[in-house]
């Protein structure tokens, strides 16, 4: 199963302490970060699938969604995965949403999975101006700081997966 087959480059970028692999993640982070909690890193799915189909040995692999994110004023939290349009279709994405699901519901998590495609990514003026921004910032080798202190990462954190909200936590 070749999940990362794309037939586009994607130029990853750091924003706010986080790696994106890719600029449509950049994108998607900016129509989002106002209005929800999210993390990029530590999300790691280990599922098993038969090395060859008459075989009954399992052989462990590692789906990584792209975001977990929470929104501040319901709590809804959803696991994301961000692609291009064109991966519509793709087969590996019926995978990637059984393998999610089946997590979600395996650990009783609260969650909902989601993928969203390139044509869904809708920026405001503002932040259209911010993202052209960071892209003049990462041509010449700058990036964002985190916008949480240390202090407050773990209860951010707490926040996006179980949904637990400290008054110390603040967008």
């Amino acid at each position: 199963m070749d999940i990362k087959n794309y037939t586009k480059r994607a130029y990853p970028c750091l924003y706010h302490g986080q790696w994106m692999d890719s600029l449509l993640e950049l994108r998607y982070i900016l129509s989002i970060e106002n209005t929800h909690a999210w993390q990029r890193d530590n999300l790691q799915i280990y599922f098993s699938v038969n090395k060859t189909t008459k075989s009954v040995e399992k052989e462990l692999r590692r789906y990584t969604p792209d975001f977990l994110i929470r929104n501040y004023q319901t709590g809804e939290a959803k696991l994301i995965e961000v692609k291009p349009k064109h991966f519509r279709n793709k087969r590996q994405l019926l995978l990637r949403k059984q393998i999610a699901e089946h997590f979600i519901e395996y650990f009783g998590y609260d969650w909902t999975f989601e993928i969203v495609f390139g044509d869904q990514i809708l920026l405001s003026e503002v932040a259209e101006e911010k993202y052209r921004q960071l892209i003049q910032d990462f041509t010449v080798g700058r990036h964002c700081p985190s916008p949480i202190p240390l202090s407050q990462r773990e209860l951010y954190i707490k926040f996006i997966r179980e949904g637990v909200l400290s008054a110390e936590v603040s967008k």
